[in-house]
């Protein structure tokens, strides 16, 4: 401490400033003279002086010799060395449900039940198996026998652990639409660094990593056609946004949690502002009306077994096996402190029991789905005043109500934390990219600790290295 320079004075520090700008300013003019000499345009840089258009940048990719295109494919490498990782029982549902819709006729596929995991989700993901298993007749077609449960051949997963990989392309596509759109409306000027990792984020994404291709699920799709809805809708385009959004709900339901703040929102700044509301609204009607019509005729005959897979409430706990991080995990954390306390035991399963069926509390009163519902749908309102009064920042009110979905939900799953960090990323990339302005400073946090409460899925000492 007795080595310190004295406190400089105002003068100094103001000399000190001009000194080190005019610095910066030589060295950017040094550069863009190389760059010239070198037949190259003279790039825009961090380094040079900012007035009003020049502000955008050229991409520092481009400037320090990184290729997205080279991320690309480390992000690959890295992804096929995890094919051997430990996979959840989700491998042996896909496989079954591959089965199913490969050998079995429509009105059957939500009937059979020759294996425990029947086909639960809805007619587009349905569709989707079927996709996949056109392709998997050419890599082992003994996977697509209904009778052969738990197959697990080298050839199975090796397949099906690249149609993740396949999946994860559409939303690569997405992030490459974001790259698309800012370019254009920039004038052809390329991202920084920064903002290539904010668009980049969701394929590297811990969290996504360990749900999908390590557990095993396709959320890769899933996740890029709610970030494009969210981000269609946000930049007023409402039909595409309607559309893209009955999609997804007709390929995985549980989305439709965050469905009252899109109709919200669409109510109020898609039909209401308008000149002719009736009209805007008979148009957004009749497109998700033509999307769901299209997801649910085909099934017709097997409609209310179609219904009882997509909503199991019997049979199904409050919380899942593995408890989700929300309200009603210290619900029962705090029953199972106090049945220690009071020495008291559950008449039935245990919620500690890691079986996805109905616990019995020991203390307190046991929690119906109605419960649940009522408390989400209030808890929702301030989240629908909100996207009602400004049309701004759609993505975060997005993330808002998926968060209160996750908070408190009947049995909620631990990876349905991912719904509400892929919004905030759409929330982050606007704001980072398009507006340049600093994304929500609950993104980062989020991220990471949602990615954090999921390690325990990786319970064998293979994984430990990847956590």
């Amino acid at each position: 401490r007795a080595r310190e320079p004295p406190l400089r004075s105002a003068a100094q520090r103001n000399s000190c400033a001009s000194l080190c700008s005019k610095r910066v300013h030589f060295v950017a003019a040094l550069a863009s003279q190389i760059s010239t000499a070198r037949g190259g345009k003279a790039p825009h840089s961090r380094l040079a002086p900012r007035d009003g258009s020049a502000a955008q940048e050229r991409s520092a990719m481009l400037r320090s010799g990184i290729s997205p295109w080279r991320c690309l494919l480390v992000i690959i490498g890295c992804k096929l060395l995890l094919f051997p990782a430990y996979r959840s029982t989700d491998f042996e549902v896909h496989r079954n449900w591959l089965a199913i819709t490969a050998s079995l006729p429509l009105r059957a596929w939500y009937r059979e039940n020759t294996s425990p995991w029947t086909l639960d989700y809805p007619p587009f993901f349905a569709w989707f198996e079927k996709g996949l298993s056109v392709l998997a007749r050419f890599a082992d077609a003994q996977m697509l026998d209904v009778q052969a449960l738990n197959y697990a051949s080298g050839a199975t997963v090796v397949f099906q652990r690249s149609t993740v990989l396949l999946a994860d392309v559409v939303l690569l596509g997405l992030a490459l639409s974001f790259v698309r759109v800012r370019r254009r409306e920039s004038g052809g000027v390329s991202l920084s660094l920064q903002e290539a990792a904010f668009v980049l984020w969701p394929l590297v994404h811990a969290g996504l990593v360990i749900v999908d291709n390590i557990h095993f699920q396709y959320n890769g799709w899933l996740f890029a056609l709610f970030a494009a809805s969210i981000w269609l809708v946000q930049r007023s385009s409402f039909l595409t946004g309607s559309a893209a959004f009955a999609a997804l709900v007709c390929s995985k339901h549980l989305f439709a949690v965050v469905g009252p703040v899109f109709a919200v929102h669409l109510a109020r700044h898609a039909i209401l502002a308008r000149s002719r509301p009736w009209r805007a609204a008979a148009a957004l009607g009749s497109v998700v009306a033509a999307v769901c019509a299209a997801a649910i005729l085909p099934f017709h005959h097997s409609l209310v077994e179609m219904l009882q897979r997509l909503f199991p409430f019997d049979g199904r706990g409050l919380v899942h096996a593995y408890w989700a991080p929300n309200v009603w995990a210290l619900y029962c954390f705090a029953d199972r402190a106090l049945a220690v306390l009071l020495r008291r035991k559950a008449s039935g399963l245990s919620s500690t029991g890691g079986l996805v069926e109905d616990a019995a509390f020991a203390v307190l009163p046991p929690v119906s789905p109605r419960v649940t519902a009522i408390a989400t749908l209030i808890a929702l309102v301030p989240v629908c005043v909100a996207a009602w009064r400004s049309p701004h920042r759609f993505a975060h009110r997005v993330a808002l109500g998926a968060l209160v979905s996750f908070l408190l939900g009947w049995h909620v799953h631990e990876k349905a934390i991912l719904t509400v960090t892929v919004a905030l990323w759409v929330d982050a990339v606007h704001q980072r990219v398009y507006c340049d302005e600093p994304p929500s400073r609950c993104f980062a946090p989020l991220s990471i600790v949602g990615s954090w409460t999921l390690f325990p899925l990786l319970f064998q000492p293979a994984e430990y290295g990847v956590m």
